[in-house]
């Protein structure tokens, strides 16, 4: 990734919900292969300014009239920086006490939410990179392809750190930064609402419109959401199939080589007990290197860090909960959930 001035063009306004659990399990080698030349999907004028009107989107998702155009930016509207290379996280707090998220540098006054005015993307192979040109931030690649597997999907190697600013009902954004630290989003990404990640207010596209807290909601596959052009949110049949494909051991596979808590001390604070007594760091076999980001939730506030990591998928379950996938510091394999949707979770997009 790298440092940027976020360009912004457009004021939005866009009320919107989201609501968080626990589920079940799943189970889970190869070579990496990619191809050349870049992929470039042209930067375009983002969506027209949203419409003022009072008819909700649902229950969950509304839009409020734009702001007048001699509003301003807060002045304190900051930098995110990040790297090419994933950070290596070397923290070692575990803070929950905030429980509500800073995020008014973010916003504009009165809540209007500014957003970039170009829209697009491009892809290098050669270099396994992807430049957002939403905000030009650049991520790294990886094209998964074990040997004998018969899949081959590109990913992102790093978490998403778009800032995706709506408020909800109750908070005046839904993408985060761990304990509020922008440190934490240039090692981590941010941490997203689900009705963020699926962009419920059709910022970016339709496909996941509408889908937000307490609603009952059926996405149109494959869903963009928050995701750059071009890139989508994983549903949850994509995230079966890469753990099928990396086989046994999958967390062990797919989590970074650092940053993750030991387990010397022999006791599992998730009760997995599959890990104990070693490292709780994996040998990133393929490069995708998931970091332990750790989660939101709407009554508990930040936890986790170091222990685990949350991934959105764009599969809801029922109307207060959605799919994801779980990695854990004391678990050897990536764990197929649900959870309800106040929570915020990390994102990494797929290829189209």
């Amino acid at each position: 990734m790298r440092k940027l001035s976020l360009g912004l063009s457009f004021v939005a306004m866009a009320v919107f919900a989201a609501c968080g659990d626990n589920g079940s399990s799943a189970g889970d080698l190869g070579e990496l292969s990619s191809s050349s030349g870049v992929d470039v999907i042209e930067s375009c004028a983002a969506e027209e300014s949203l419409s003022s009107s009072s008819e909700a989107v649902d229950s969950s998702v509304s839009k409020d009239s734009s702001s007048s155009s001699s509003e301003t930016v807060v002045s304190s509207v900051s930098e995110v920086s990040s790297s090419s290379e994933t950070t290596e996280s070397g923290s070692d707090e575990k803070s929950s006490s905030s429980k509500e998220p800073e995020s008014s540098s973010e916003v504009a006054s009165s809540g209007s939410v500014w957003w970039p005015s170009s829209d697009g993307s491009i892809y290098d192979a050669t270099a396994n990179t992807l430049t957002d040109q939403r905000d030009n931030q650049v991520y790294r690649t990886i094209t998964i392809a074990p040997a004998g597997s018969g899949y081959s999907e590109v990913w992102m190697a790093e978490n998403l750190n778009f800032r995706y600013l709506g408020s909800t009902d109750e908070l005046d954004s839904s993408s985060f930064c761990y304990n509020n630290a922008p440190a934490s989003c240039d090692t981590y990404g941010r941490l997203y609402l689900w009705s963020a990640t699926m962009d419920s207010v059709g910022i970016w596209s339709t496909n996941g419109k509408g889908c937000g807290r307490e609603t009952d909601c059926t996405p149109t596959t494959p869903v963009r959401g928050v995701c750059p052009k071009g890139w989508h949110v994983p549903s949850q049949s994509e995230w079966s199939d890469l753990v099928a494909a990396v086989g046994s051991s999958s967390g062990t596979k797919l989590k970074s080589t650092s940053g993750w808590d030991d387990d010397a001390g022999g006791v599992s604070t998730s009760g997995l007990n599959e890990n104990v007594g070693r490292s709780g760091n994996g040998d990133d076999t393929f490069g995708f290197s998931v970091f332990p980001a750790g989660d939101w939730e709407h009554q508990d506030g930040y936890s986790n860090e170091g222990k685990r990591a949350f991934f959105w998928s764009s599969t809801p379950d029922g109307d207060v909960k959605a799919h994801n996938i779980d990695f854990y510091y004391d678990g050897d394999y990536a764990y197929l959930n649900d959870y309800s949707t106040t929570h915020a979770f990390s994102v990494r997009c797929l290829k189209d």
